[in-house]
This record gives C-alpha cells, structure tokens and sequence, in this order.
C-alpha cells in the first residue's frame, strides 16, 4: 500500500472528474481520502481535510498515516473508480518526476 504523504503530493484537495480526493496537509496530518460523486454532480467542498458536503458522494478509500490511537486506518473499496484513479496517477507521474511507479 502506498503512503499517505505520497498520494498527499500527488494531487491537491479537490475534484477530478466523478473523483473527489482529499489530500493531507499540515493542518490535517497525513491523510489522503477518495470519494466518488454522482455523474455530472459537482463536489460541495468542505474544507481542505474534510469529505465533501455531496450527500450521495461514497468513500472509496483512505489511508491515514496517523498512529492507530488517533484514528488511523486504510482500506479500498472495489469498483470502477479504481481505473480512473489510476489513469489520473499515471497522467500526474507521466507530467513531473514521480514516486510512484
């Protein structure tokens, strides 16, 4: 699994597509979260550490570098978002020197 510093540098706090990414900072720890909105919905920011204010927006995945006694957890739900992510990974390391391949 990747860290959440790396996914946090890849991409700032916002909208990609139907892809909502919500990338750490110092403000919020190390923290990189994924949500899927609704087609052609765009996202009701909320701040840049928090979920979206989208009702129907459903987290996909996070990773939180904090320790575990603050919260801390990861894990990926399944589904088609996970090919446009990696679509927007591979455009984002294919425009400046990455990490992540």
């Amino acid at each position: 699994m990747r860290g959440a510093e790396e996914f946090a540098k890849l991409s700032e706090t916002g909208q990609y597509g139907r892809l909502f990414l919500v990338s750490g900072n110092p403000a919020c720890g190390a923290r990189f979260r994924v949500f899927v909105l609704p087609a052609g919905e765009r996202a009701l920011a909320n701040g840049a550490c928090d979920a979206p204010l989208n009702g129907d927006a459903v987290e996909v995945h996070e990773i939180d570098a904090r320790p575990p006694a603050t919260g801390g957890r990861g894990g990926m739900g399944l589904g088609n978002w996970q090919h446009d992510f990696a679509t927007l990974v591979e455009a984002r390391c294919a425009a400046a020197p990455c990490r992540m391949r």
